[in-house]
Parts: C-alpha cells; structure tokens; sequence
C-alpha cells in the first residue's frame, strides 16, 4: 500500500513541479538514489529542484531522484521514508522547513541534506544533517540597504524578543559600524503590532521586516503595508513576494542557484562524505527587488545601477 501510494505521489510530482524522476530499470542501474521532499509547489521551490538536478549532470553523479511533493502535509513525510530506508536511498533532500523538520523527526539518524530553510536550527536535531540555509549576515543587509537607500540612516525594526533577540542585537552592533540608527522595538504578539507601529512612526525613516514568525507573517501584511503607506515609511520586505505587494523592496536569493548549490553538497555526500561532517553554508549569490509605484509614493528615487541591477521590477 505505501508504495502504491508513493507511486501516485511522485507522479502527482512530476506533473506540479515538472521533475524528471527515474523508472524501475533507471533506478536499478544508477549508483545513489536521493529522496527529495518538497515543502510546498512554489516557484522557489521549482527553481531550486531544476538547481539540484542540473548540478548533479554537471558533476557527473549518476542518480536516481524521487521526488515527493507534501503540499504543506507533514504526515507524509514519515511512510515516504520508511519506504525509501527499505529502497536503500542513499540522501534525503528536504526542501522547506515542513520537510526539513518532519524528516528529522521521522529519522534523527537518515542522511539529509535541507534547502530553502532560514535557520540552522532545525539541523541540530538530526545526527547526520547539513543544509543550506537562507540567512544573510545582518552586516551584509545593512550594507545592501546603504547602497539602495543611501539618504536614510534610521532603520526600524520590529521583533519577537522570544526568537530575534539575538539577531536584533547583532543589527544593532552592525548598524553602529556603519554608521547608521537601528531603532528596535519588541512584539510580543500580533495584537499588539498595531501600537507598536504607531509608537515607532515619527522615529523611523525606513521599517525592516527581518524574518519573525509573530511580526511578518501572511496575517500582519496588510497592517505593516498600510502602515508603510500611510506614514510614507518605506517597508523593506521579506522576498519579491512582499515587493509585488507593496514593500519597497526585499533582498532575495537566485533560488536556481541555490539548487545548484544544494546538488554541489549533495555530490559530497554521495561520494562518501557523512552528511553531518560538512558544515551548513549560505547562499553565494544575493538577488533583488523594486517597487516602483511604491518608490513614487514615498518619492524615493533608485539608481540607474540600482535598477539595472534588480533581479525583479514591479510597476
């Protein structure tokens, strides 16, 4: 029954995110097989799998990948691996924190390899796990802000204390060397986020939307956008996503090279490296984002490098 059930969840796949995945007689011949677990059918994700497959032919790895997508359901992930132990899969490729954390959960010990994932956290509860995860040094942010904003200097920035603390207060030292204001300011729940942002209105020149659970979520964005809009307080977003939307602009990652950069890892790992051994990385290159009905509203004026430079562009 399970792998009947595999079967029509590697094909259903194949059809949502055009995967090649190999057949009986492919998979008997090939060397490895990799078990790829994809959180959700989004473009990321699509670009990132098309990343890993081709890194793989580049280097010459000659594997079978079966490819599961979960659609946000966690419960499938812990049969699918059953499955795979008895297929001697060599790899488990989790795409996204829902099949990053299932699998973890499912089998500490199974080699993983996570991608699109945006803390290395969740690693540390499997025993022979690495990943790459979509995390920029706050250093790094702030000097992508001075170089698209370079007229304002105070940055607000709203937090959980619970998860960002620490980040907030690595900002803050950042934030210092180069010159520029941070002004934090804690919340401790979406109720309160409304006051918070009336507090932080005439202190800020800029709001930053660093990634919180409780203060950037699908359920605060139309608080945060109308705010952004009604104080003439630019919003810098979370990915193109929020910039289609409204925000200003957003960094972002070239998920295809993500992927590529994902299969690189995956490629030592099935050339006999223990997952475990090989430390997480970040992405290598940065991408992103303008909105230029936002821009004219809050009439900032980009670059001609600045948006030559831009990955995406809305009008």
């Amino acid at each position: 029954m399970i792998c009947c059930l595999k079967r029509l969840v590697v094909a259903a796949a194949m059809v949502a995110l055009g995967a090649t995945v190999s057949g009986p007689a492919q998979a008997e011949e090939s060397k490895s097989r990799v078990t790829i677990l994809v959180s959700h059918d989004a473009a990321p994700y699509r670009d990132a799998l098309k990343g890993f497959q081709h890194a793989l032919q580049q280097i010459g790895i000659d594997a079978a990948l079966d490819v599961v997508a979960l659609e946000g359901d966690a419960s499938k992930v812990a049969p699918v691996l059953k499955q795979a132990k008895r297929d001697g899969t060599s790899l488990v490729f989790t795409m996204g924190l829902v099949a990053t954390q299932a699998s973890l959960a499912a089998d500490p010990d199974i080699p993983l390899l996570a991608g699109l994932i945006l803390s290395a956290d969740p690693l540390k509860k499997g025993s022979n796990a690495t990943g790459l995860v979509l995390e920029m040094p706050m250093e790094s942010q702030l000097q992508q802000f001075q170089r698209l904003l370079p007229a304002n200097t105070t940055v607000g920035v709203l937090y959980n204390p619970a998860e960002n603390r620490q980040k907030v207060d690595e900002a803050g030292r950042a934030a210092r060397g180069k010159g520029l204001r941070l002004v934090p300011y804690q919340v401790d729940s979406p109720q309160s986020l409304p006051f918070v942002l009336d507090s932080l209105a005439k202190q800020a020149d800029v709001l930053w939307g660093i990634a919180d659970s409780v203060v950037v979520s699908p359920e605060t964005a139309k608080t945060l956008l109308v705010f952004s809009f009604r104080n003439h307080i630019p919003f810098i977003g979370l990915s193109s996503a929020w910039v289609k939307a409204g925000a200003l602009f957003a960094l972002d990652w070239d998920y295809e090279d993500v992927g590529l950069q994902c299969g690189e890892l995956a490629a030592r790992v099935l050339k006999g490296a223990r997952a475990g051994s090989i430390a997480p990385v970040a992405p290598r290159r940065v991408t992103y984002s303008l909105n230029l009905r936002t821009a004219r509203e809050m009439r900032v004026v980009f670059s001609e490098s600045v948006l030559n430079g831009a990955a995406n562009v809305y009008e």
